[in-house]
C-alpha cells in the first residue's frame, strides 16, 4: 500500500516567531534604550570583521561578539565567517523555537546598535518569511518516538555482529556491522542538529551514546558539521569538501597553494597533481578508507579544540568504543581472521560516505562566504529522489536542500517541508535538484572527472 500523501497544516498561534530586535531591545533595560538610540552604519560594521574585532548584525540589531566566540554553543567559526555583515538568515536557520529564547536571553549584553535602515534583498525577505512558516506549520517539533523502532533495529544488528563473528562469519557480520554503524551515524546527524529530543541535556547524553557505538568524536562532528552548514561547498572555507590531496572538487583548490612553496612542498603539490588527476575513478574506493580518517580527527578534535559536552565523558565514550570493538575482534581464533575483520568491517560503511559526499560533490564550489544564504545553500546541495518508504534507509540525506535551508527540521519532517521550499526556490528562480540516487552518482563521477581533466592539463 502507497503512504499517504504528505500535507502540512500551518496554524498561527500567539507564539509565532516574534521580531528578535524588539525582543532583544525589550529585555535590555536601560541598555537597550540606550542601544535603540545608537545608530550602526554598514560600512562600520563591515570594519569589524575579524577574530579579534568580530561584529554581526541580526535583524537589524548590531552586535559585539568578539568575547563570546570562545563559548559559543554553535561553535567560533560560526560567529568569525559572518563577521562583519548581516548574519539574520543564518542565525535564524539555527535557531527556532527554544533556542532563540536562549538567544535573546544572552545576547543583549552584546548590544552596540541599532543598524542603519537599508533594503534587504528578496531572496533574504522571502526566507524571513518562510522561517515564520516553517515555524508555524511545527516543522521543528522533534518526535522521539520515532527512533524506537530505529533503536530496536540497531540493537538487532549489534547483537547479530557479535553472534556472527563468534561464529567465523566475516563477511556476514561486516554486513550487519556496517549497517550498524550507518544507521547509528544518521542518529549521530540529527542529535548534532538538536533534532532527536527538545532538551540540549538529552541530546547531549545520546551523542555521548553515539560516539561509544561509532567511534567518531561527538564534537567534532559537530564543530565541522556546523561550519558545513553555514558555509556550504566554498572551496577554502568548508571543512567538508577539504580533501586534497586526494579529491579536488573544484579547480579553486588549485588555487589554495601558498606561494613561494619549499621544495618538498613542491613536491607534496606534484603529487597530489597525480593523485587528483585519477580522482573520478579512485574517490569510491578512497571511501573504503574514510573511517579511519575519523578516528585521527575526532582524537584530535578531543585533544585541541572546544568540546560540546563533557571532555573526560567524551574520552570514555571513545576509549569505551574501542574497547569493546577490540574484545569483538578477539573473538576470533586467528590473527589472520582478526586481521581480515578489522580491515573489511571499517570498510563496510563506505555507502554511509558515498551518500554524504554526492550532496555536495556535484554542485557550486565557490570560494569564500556567499551573501545570500538561500541561494548558497541550493546551489550547494542537491536531493535525490526515492520512495517515502525508504526514507531511513537514507537517513534524510536525500532531502539536503531542505536540510541546508533549515538545518534544525528533524529528518521526519524533511519530507513535509519540500512541500513548502520546492516551491518556494522556484519562486525565487533557485534550481530545486533532485536526480536519482544513481543520477547522484554519475553526476558526481562527471564533475571530478572534469576537475581531473584540468588537473592533467597542469
Amino acid at each position: 500500500m502507497a503512504p499517504p500523501a504528505e500535507t502540512v497544516t500551518i496554524v498561527q498561534t500567539p507564539s509565532a516567531p516574534k521580531s528578535f530586535l524588539s525582543v532583544t531591545l525589550r529585555k535590555g533595560g536601560s541598555k537597550g534604550a540606550e542601544a535603540s538610540k545608537k545608530s550602526v552604519s554598514w560600512d562600520e560594521l563591515a570594519l569589524h570583521n575579524t577574530p579579534d574585532n568580530c561584529w554581526i548584525a541580526v535583524e537589524g540589531v548590531c552586535y559585539d561578539v568578539t568575547q563570546w566566540r570562545a563559548t559559543h554553543p554553535g561553535g567560533w567559526r560560526l560567529l568569525e565567517f559572518f563577521a562583519g555583515q548581516d548574519a539574520t538568515e543564518p542565525f535564524l536557520a539555527y535557531h527556532p523555537t527554544t533556542s532563540r529564547k536562549l538567544a535573546v536571553a544572552r545576547m543583549p549584553e552584546f548590544r552596540v546598535g541599532i543598524m542603519e535602515p537599508k533594503k534587504i534583498s528578496i531572496q533574504a525577505e522571502k526566507y524571513r518569511e518562510m522561517a515564520k512558516t516553517v515555524e508555524a506549520a511545527g516543522l521543528y517539533k522533534p518526535n522521539p518516538s520515532y527512533y524506537i523502532p530505529l533503536y530496536a533495529y540497531l540493537t538487532a544488528l549489534y547483537i547479530a555482529t557479535w553472534m556472527l563473528v563468534r561464529s567465523e562469519q566475516i563477511l556476514l557480520a561486516s554486513c550487519t556491522i556496517g549497517a550498524f554503524w550507518g544507521q547509528l551515524a544518521f542518529v549521530g546527524h540529527d542529535v548534532g542538529h538538536r533534532c532527536v529530543y527538545a532538551s540540549k541535556k538529552a541530546n547531549d547524553i545520546l551523542g555521548l551514546v553515539v560516539t561509544a557505538f561509532l567511534g567518531i568524536g561527538f564534537s567534532h562532528w559537530v564543530d565541522n558539521h556546523n561550519a558545513h552548514h553555514a558555509v556550504v561547498n566554498s572551496s577554502d572555507c568548508d571543512p567538508e569538501v577539504q580533501f586534497m590531496p586526494f579529491i579536488a572538487t573544484s579547480t579553486l583548490h588549485f588555487e589554495h597553494t601558498r606561494p613561494n612553496m619549499t621544495p618538498m612542498e613542491k613536491r607534496l603539490s606534484s603529487i597530489s597533481q597525480r593523485l587528483v588527476s585519477y580522482q573520478h575513478y579512485s574517490f569510491i574506493p578512497l571511501l573504503f578508507f574514510a573511517r579511519y580518517k575519523f578516528y585521527v580527527q575526532s582524537l584530535h578534535s578531543w585533544a585541541t579544540a572546544k568540546l560540546y559536552v563533557g571532555r573526560w565523558s567524551e574520552l570514555a565514550a571513545q576509549m569505551f568504543f574501542f574497547t569493546w570493538l577490540v574484545a569483538l575482534a578477539l573473538q576470533l581464533p586467528t590473527w589472520p581472521q582478526v586481521i581480515v575483520w578489522v580491515v573489511m568491517s571499517h570498510a563496510s560503511d563506505w555507502v554511509l560516505y558515498l551518500q554524504t559526499v554526492i550532496t555536495h560533490f556535484p554542485r557550486d564550489i565557490r570560494p569564500g562566504v556567499q551573501p545570500e544564504w538561500v541561494e548558497a545553500q541550493a546551489i550547494g546541495t542537491l536531493n535525490w529522489t526515492c520512495p517515502a518508504w525508504l526514507d531511513w534507509y537514507h537517513g534524510g540525506l536525500h532531502f539536503q536542500i531542505e536540510h541546508h535551508l533549515f538545518p534544525r527540521i528533524p529528518r521526519h519532517n524533511l519530507r513535509k517541508s519540500s512541500l513548502l521550499l520546492k516551491p518556494f526556490l522556484e519562486d525565487l528562480g533557485i534550481e530545486y535538484h533532485a536526480p536519482t540516487f544513481f543520477g547522484a552518482i554519475n553526476e558526481s563521477f562527471e564533475s571530478l572527472k572534469r576537475v581531473a581533466m584540468e588537473a592533467r592539463r597542469g
